[in-house]
């Protein structure tokens, strides 16, 4: 693991179709430690092309406020 990064960490992923001016996002996916996760859309949006974006989520025990890592740019999909 990189830094304090835990099992338990929440994946959140933003998709953006710049052509549209659209973007949706999962702000509390699937943890770390699963490896994986799927971005469900409508039949309509998926024949798009799509910029995605992944962070990671954790709330903090002592003040519950939600923490975000840095995003990273994972490409078109």
């Amino acid at each position: 693991w990189v830094g304090n990064a835990k099992p338990w960490d929440r994946a959140f992923v933003v998709i953006h179709h710049p052509e549209d001016e659209f973007c949706d996002w999962i702000s509390y996916g699937k943890t770390r430690e699963e490896g994986k996760m799927l971005f469900p859309l409508p039949e309509s949006q998926r024949r798009r092309t799509w910029h995605v974006y992944l962070a990671f989520s954790r709330e903090n025990s002592r003040t519950k406020k939600t923490q975000l890592s840095d995003s990273v740019y994972l490409g078109r999909v």
